[in-house]
């Protein structure tokens, strides 16, 4: 029953550009950078493959890319970005997002092998995309046992609590596609993303916040 259990567990496999043998291969979920389900050629062989994979699963990845316009946890991003991210992969229906470290405190430039860095000074990691793999920093500094988080952390845990409420709102519409029209209307989507790319008021937090009160009252109405 574990070795089973085992055997179900997808196997996730980062897309960073896109590659044939991977939207092939049956036995695996792609989880490709955002960006490249924003050419309709690539998002087609991605959707064909998690429609014929056993588990139906697609992913999205990101690391030192994609970099803006696409959603990204760097420190040079935009904060309501990270949190338009959940609408855009429940809009898409992505099934989980890979991340690959949130506490990363080496750097790599070109042609050097990684070395420690103190985090608290150099944004880079390698060489490019400002805090990539850091989202939470050593408190030792300021006589702290354990890490201290960040603004972009933060703002990820938000955006979980936000996924909760789409499956709220799903479960009184009774379907995914009824549930994502009124994210639409409530949210102004294209206000924040077109495609899988953010848009430039999508920097403005007020206006987010506004309609996220209103996606709240619409809940409370249906309950």
């Amino acid at each position: 029953q574990i070795e089973d259990s085992i055997r179900e567990i997808p196997r996730v496999v980062p897309v960073t550009t896109f590659d044939e043998d991977i939207v092939e291969d049956l036995n695996l979920t792609a989880c490709p950078y955002f960006s490249l389900l924003d050419n309709g050629l690539y998002s087609s062989r991605f959707e064909k493959q998690r429609e014929e994979n056993a588990n139906g699963y697609l992913w999205t990845y990101t690391c030192v890319g994609p970099t803006y316009p696409y959603p990204t946890f760097h420190l040079d991003g935009s904060l309501t970005g990270i949190r338009m991210l959940t609408y855009m992969q429940y809009n898409y229906d992505i099934a989980g997002s890979l991340y690959w470290n949130v506490c990363f405190a080496q750097r790599k430039d070109n042609n050097t092998d990684m070395y420690d860095i103190d985090v608290w000074t150099d944004p880079l990691t390698w060489g490019m995309g400002a805090c990539d793999g850091r989202l939470s920093y050593p408190g030792t500094r300021y006589g702290i046992i354990g890490p201290i988080t960040t603004q972009r952390l933060e703002e990820l845990s938000a955006s979980f609590d936000d996924y909760e409420y789409f499956a709220l709102i799903e479960n009184k519409l009774g379907s995914r596609n009824s549930t994502v029209t009124q994210l639409s209307n409530t949210m102004h989507f294209s206000e924040f993303f077109s495609g899988t790319q953010l848009t430039l008021n999508s920097s403005n937090p007020s206006d987010f916040a506004t309609y996220r009160r209103n996606l709240l009252n619409y809940i409370d109405s249906l309950y």
